[in-house]
Formats: C-alpha cells, sequence, structure tokens
C-alpha cells in the first residue's frame, strides 16, 4: 500500500490547521517520510510510525525547553531522548522494562526505582497508557503545574489500528492493550491541548493540577 500523500493524517479533522502547520514547519510532501527518517535499531519502520513519530516532535518535543526535568515512561529505542538530547534538554530519565533505558524496572514501582514525589517538569508517555494504568504514578512524580505528553489509541478504532498492524504499516503492539480509555479532564490533570489525527488516536498535553487539600 503505497502513501502518496502524508496529509492524509489531516483528512476531516475538525481542526486541521494546527496539523496542516506542522506539516508545513516538516517540509514534507508525497513520499518524503519514506525517504527518510524511518529506521530505528538498524530495522525500516512501518510508515504510518515514521510519519508519527516526526510530528511527536513537532507536536510534543519541541515544546519542551532546556532547563526542564524530563522522565520518559517506556522509551523503546531511545528516539525521544536522542531527539531531546539533541535540542540540548539536559535533565533527562528514562525508564522501561528493557534497556537501553537509563532505569529498568515497571514505572509503578517508582519509590523502590529512587525516582521521588513531584520531581519531574514534563513526563513523556508516547503509547504506554493503554498498557499500563499509571496515571496515577504519574501525578505523583510530576510537580504541580507540570505536564504530561501522552498518545494511545482511540478505544472505538483500535480494532483498525490492528488491522495495520497486520498490514504492517505500523509497529506493532508489544504487549495487549488491556487499558483503553479516553483521555478527559479530572481532578488530578487539566487538558491544555489535544488532537485525534483520523479519529484513531489520542495525542493530548495534560497539565498537574495542585493536590487537594
Amino acid at each position: 500500500m503505497a502513501l502518496n500523500h502524508a496529509s492524509i493524517f489531516y483528512h476531516k479533522i475538525k481542526r486541521p490547521c494546527s496539523g496542516y502547520r506542522i506539516m508545513e514547519e516538516i517540509g514534507c510532501k508525497g513520499n518524503e517520510f519514506r525517504a527518510k527518517g524511518n529506521v530505528a535499531g538498524g530495522r525500516r519502520m512501518p510508515v504510518l510510525s515514521s510519519i508519527a513519530r516526526r510530528l511527536k516532535k513537532f507536536y510534543f518535543l519541541d515544546g519542551v525547553s532546556k532547563d526542564e526535568v524530563v522522565l520518559e515512561i517506556g522509551c523503546g529505542d531511545g528516539w525521544v531522548g536522542r531527539h531531546l538530547a539533541g535540542r540540548g534538554v539536559r535533565q533527562l530519565t528514562s525508564i522501561d522494562t528493557n534497556p537501553p533505558a537509563t532505569i529498568v524496572g515497571d514505572i509503578r514501582d517508582w519509590r523502590s526505582l529512587g525516582l521521588g514525589a513531584q520531581t519531574f517538569d514534563v513526563i513523556v508517555a508516547f503509547e504506554v497508557l493503554e498498557h499500563v494504568d499509571c496515571m496515577d504514578d504519574c501525578f505523583s512524580l510530576l510537580k504541580p503545574g507540570g505536564r504530561l505528553l501522552v498518545t494511545s489509541p482511540n478505544p472505538s478504532a483500535d480494532w483498525f489500528l490492528k488491522k495495520l498492524e497486520e498490514w504492517k504499516l505500523n509497529q506493532p503492539r508489544t504487549s495487549p492493550h488491556d487499558h483503553l480509555m479516553y483521555f478527559e479532564e479530572t481532578a488530578q490533570f487539566q487538558i491544555t491541548r489535544v488532537w485525534r489525527p483520523l479519529r484513531m488516536s489520542q495525542w493530548c498535553i495534560f497539565r498537574r493540577m495542585p493536590a487537594e487539600d
């Protein structure tokens, strides 16, 4: 299946302007996504995963400042850390159940792993929450006013995302999606920005609310 126009990601989106702005900044048309930046860990990435990775850099990561303290949950091959380090972010910790994470373990065991409460300005958790229910842990680890940058499948579209994986257009899931959820504001988190590409995924920036007395 050939993708001739990367703008497929923005078809029939209620507020397409932000998506088109991102595309203009990337300067990407047609098959440019297929030609560069789609190799991870020595393996060629599926085309949709490559496109999503590039867009996450603009939508989420380029808003992280150099002086912020960042935690990435589920770092995979480490591409987020490499991108942030390349932008001058100096204080970055990653946690995953496998290397190359700086901390190997389960985020829900953060206390025993040496992480401190209210330590981080930013937490990045791309494609994590559908696997692990860790919103309470993120709340505990973030400073008041800190940001949680997350992506997760739209629960009603997860069946189609699984088909895309079978067709090798998207990276395969590493474990079952047992914790699918619709993003919404809670007493812990306020939504400051949300985007739902093709209604298949949820890209959200949460801001941590102050703890209730």
